[in-house]
């Protein structure tokens, strides 16, 4: 018998072969069985039934399928079996994902797979796989969100350039020409209409910088704004942001004073901290008092830090409305006041100073003024540093200009009202002559005919745009030197940084 013995070592070994292979692969591999009275059981199933269904597969299932059906998510039962039966009457191969609910680790995700096989007796038996698929799931659910919100992100910022562009270009309108009439010597005004067209100008001015509030606030929740981190001086920064706020401060009767060491620097992005200290004292000037004080001092805290406090001597703050400042368009009671404001300035101020890893506390007594706090971290000073920022220089390479030549300015333009704005500001200025191009091929065409002494071009002109424009005069050498500046109202930081990385001045 020893042919016999040797057939059955090697059944045995192939059997052991493929119950380990079963037992090992990750699934369940199973027949199912559906006989012609539609009575279901499982003849076989690997020990990845334990897990997946959490059934014994050599208990009750292999006679009575229902247990392992019942695990199926109620809503989905019926399309898993008339899927079942369709392909079984057509005898051809199955692939479902379904979701099943276990005892103990509740709902999970599945896909079947499986082909069909008529037996002699009329029953159909499947010989298939399911395996879990519920981190798969999850991770293309994930993925899909992302995209998700990626799209939508860059929906939102490309909303946000349209909406920046076409509130701006009619403000502008409104607050160019009222500028024309009150400083327009040839036409002076009366008392009490220069009085309405200053109150005009004054509401523009507040929508103009509400309009700036939004968009940065939307920028910053969705993280599109750009930072770019280098260190700053703040001796030169708190003189930039003096100048901005004096005027306000020299109407307010509030007197300005700054203390501190002239050679501290931090790591921020230039244009954002100049905005956050102009918050904090445009908020110190108008909720003081009349013949109050505003004093900003800077201090090296350690060798790490250094601290900006800004001081007024106005109304100060209970706790309760300590809890609420930085929350957006909560104004903490001003709204009933003739104080002027959004109520997104501190709320702004909050997330910038976040976003250059620094940190921003108040203290403050009702009666007994405000101090705020931005603490950021400390940089070196850059070898070579300038005193002030931001200085605009004369190329000496430039021929000078001769006051009796007129200047020739070329001005791509496709909106009639921007033209006629810029048209009325130069006949304020003697020597200035105008040349309007309406389309960029205009442009073009008109730049390279006649070169101008300045190039004023619009970003988003009929035919082409305005680094189209630019890119197109590039190589000519006769408009080297020509200045060429973007004027838009699509002033949304990455427009703005385009510009000037393609050459705009």
């Amino acid at each position: 018998i020893d042919q016999r013995r040797r057939a059955e070592a090697a059944l045995q070994e192939r059997e052991a072969l493929f119950t380990k292979l079963a037992d090992r692969v990750p699934g369940v591999l199973l027949q199912f069985n559906v006989d012609a009275q539609g009575i279901a059981r499982v003849p076989y199933a690997s020990r990845g039934l334990r897990e997946l269904f959490e059934l014994d597969p050599d208990g009750a299932v292999r006679d009575d399928a229902r247990l392992m059906i019942e695990r199926v998510a109620k809503g989905q039962r019926k399309r898993v079996w008339e899927t079942l039966e369709r392909a079984g009457q057509r005898l051809e191969p199955w692939a479902i994902e379904f979701e099943v609910d276990l005892p103990s680790r509740g709902r999970r995700a599945v896909e079947a797979q499986g082909s069909p096989e008529r037996l002699p007796d009329g029953s159909t038996t499947w010989h298939g796989y399911i395996r879990d698929i519920t981190d798969r799931k999850q991770a293309d659910a994930a993925l899909m969100n992302a995209q998700a919100a990626a799209r939508a992100n860059e929906a939102k910022t490309e909303f946000l350039s349209r909406m920046s562009h076409e509130l701006r270009t009619p403000l502008n309108a409104v607050l160019g020409f009222t500028q024309l009439l009150l400083g327009d010597p040839s036409a002076p005004l009366q008392d009490g209409q220069r009085a309405r067209l200053g109150h005009i100008e004054r509401a523009g001015q507040h929508l103009l910088a509400m309009i700036g509030d939004v968009l940065d606030l939307s920028r910053i929740e969705t993280g599109s704004l750009p930072l770019q981190p280098q260190p700053v001086g703040l001796s030169a920064l708190v003189t930039e942001s003096f100048a901005l706020v004096l005027p306000t401060a020299r109407a307010s009767g509030v007197t300005l004073i700054r203390r501190g060491p002239g050679d501290l620097h931090v790591t921020a992005d230039p244009m954002r901290l100049r905005q956050v200290l102009v918050n904090l004292l445009s908020n110190a000037v108008k909720y003081n008092r009349s013949g109050g004080q505003v004093v900003v001092e800077t201090e090296g805290v350690d060798e790490h830090t250094v601290r900006i406090a800004v001081t007024d001597t106005g109304m100060g703050m209970t706790p309760a409305q300590q809890l609420h400042l930085f929350e957006p368009f909560n104004r903490l009671g001003a709204e009933r006041s003739s104080i002027e404001g959004t109520g997104l300035g501190l709320a702004i101020t909050l997330r910038l100073v976040e976003l250059m890893d620094g940190r921003i506390s108040v203290h403050s007594q009702p009666g007994s003024g405000s101090t705020f706090h931005v603490e950021l971290r400390r940089a070196p000073a850059p070898p070579g540093t300038p005193a002030t920022t931001d200085q605009t220089v004369p190329d000496p390479s430039m021929p000078a200009a001769s006051d009796s030549a007129p200047h020739s300015v070329l001005y791509a333009e496709d909106n009639r009202l921007n033209i006629e704005l810029v048209q009325q500001l130069l006949l304020l200025r003697s020597g200035c002559e105008l040349r309007v191009a309406y389309t960029g091929r205009e442009a073009i065409e008109s730049a390279r005919r006649a070169p101008p002494d300045l190039l004023l071009i619009d970003m988003h002109l009929g035919d082409m745009t305005g680094l189209e424009v630019l890119d197109a005069l590039r190589d000519d050498a006769a408009l080297a030197r020509v200045p060429r500046i973007a004027l838009s109202a699509d002033a949304q930081p990455q427009v703005v940084r385009a510009a000037r990385e393609r050459g705009f001045d």
